[in-house]
């Protein structure tokens, strides 16, 4: 319990593989929201990022050497 009864609340659903979700259940959701996969030129500022985070040292988990993602072009992404 996290305190005193209540009649309101939120539910949030998530899923991966919507097409999979049961009528009877989307029927019973006020609002369905999708996020769309980021476009290539997204996905590759995101890895990007996450390199320099993750493997080169500015952020929480440092790594030995140096990964180069100078080419990992939209292009790439599209791959």
């Amino acid at each position: 319990r996290t305190g005193s009864q209540s009649t309101k609340f939120c539910l949030v659903l998530a899923s991966n593989r919507p097409e999979d979700l049961d009528d009877a259940v989307l029927d019973r959701m006020d609002e369905l929201v999708e996020f769309p996969l980021p476009a290539a030129a997204e996905r590759a500022r995101i890895l990007a990022q996450h390199v320099e985070t993750a493997l080169n040292g500015k952020g929480p988990k440092t790594s030995r050497g140096r990964v180069d993602c100078t080419d990992v072009t939209p292009a790439v992404m599209n791959k």
